[in-house]
């Protein structure tokens, strides 16, 4: 069954604040997760929470994503295997595209004035370099918790988001569905048409 990848993501940008990986000084940091993990779900609430500065939220908020959050590790899987199909030019131009579109429609969900509260679990290993790290996000306007699940790979440079499960469902997973059949039938164009028609769409949050 295909689910509408846009959906999840209103779900998902309500929790984008407990999702980036920001980098945090420390060896001991670089190798665990959890900690990275915390620190970033501090720091992006006081970014998405302040109410500070000139710029927009998705202007505040993406040199933190820029840095550690894995956009074209991201990107790749989103496009599946097709994306062996792009030029490099055009996965490049996909990229800046996707990660754009991610980072404008996450900060439009961050509304009010009360931060979330967020509880962790263990973190599960996967393999060597990957784990999953299950948590719960309750926003004060709604007491329903929502189950969150990151999925971590290690770089070079530490520890990065290269997946999430809300409530069980892939962000990867389910935009691959959809751009599959985009690929299928018009590639790397049709993709970058339907990102751009989406960023043209996607509201712009202060």
């Amino acid at each position: 069954m295909c689910i509408n990848p846009f959906r999840p993501v209103l779900k998902l940008s309500l929790v984008l604040m407990a999702l980036h990986v920001v980098c945090v000084s420390g060896a001991a940091s670089l190798d665990d997760p959890a900690a990275m993990l915390r620190s970033s779900v501090d720091e992006v609430l006081s970014i998405a929470y302040s109410g500070r500065g000139f710029e927009s939220l998705p202007e505040r908020v993406r040199p933190a994503l820029e840095k550690c959050f894995t956009f074209d590790l991201v990107t790749r899987q989103a496009m599946g295997p097709g994306w062996r199909q792009f030029s490099v030019t055009d996965q490049k131009r996909v990229t800046e595209l996707f990660g754009e579109l991610l980072v404008r429609t996450y900060s439009a969900r961050a509304v009010g004035t009360q931060r979330p509260k967020v509880s962790y679990g263990s973190p599960v290993t996967l393999a060597s370099d990957r784990c999953e790290i299950p948590s719960r996000v309750t926003f004060p306007s709604d007491n329903q918790p929502v189950a969150i699940v990151y999925r971590m790979t290690r770089l070079p440079a530490g520890w990065r988001i290269y997946d999430v499960l809300i409530e069980g469902v892939s962000f990867v997973s389910n935009y691959r569905a959809q751009f599959a059949e985009i690929i299928q039938k018009g590639g790397a164009p049709a993709v970058i048409r339907t990102l751009q028609n989406k960023l043209a769409a996607a509201p712009t949050p202060h």
